[in-house]
């Protein structure tokens, strides 16, 4: 079963924002100095940054390749 392009996109985009999301938190937490005074939930949100765009990139790569 293929996904219809539409869907498709609606997924790109919300996989976009979290990681536009996910930033902006990260840059919030950077401002105020928390990223030194709690350096593990910083980390963690790295981490989800990193597999929101791993996620994207697989997505992205596997519809790329249904589509050629």
């Amino acid at each position: 079963m293929s996904m219809q392009p539409e869907v498709h996109e609606q997924v790109a985009l919300a996989l976009e924002t979290l990681i536009r999301e996910t930033q902006a938190t990260i840059s919030r937490v950077e401002q105020h100095g928390l990223d030194i005074a709690m350096p593990e939930d910083y980390q963690a949100l790295l981490d989800i940054r990193q597999r929101y765009q791993a996620a994207a990139r697989a997505y992205n790569g596997d519809a790329q390749q249904r589509v050629i």
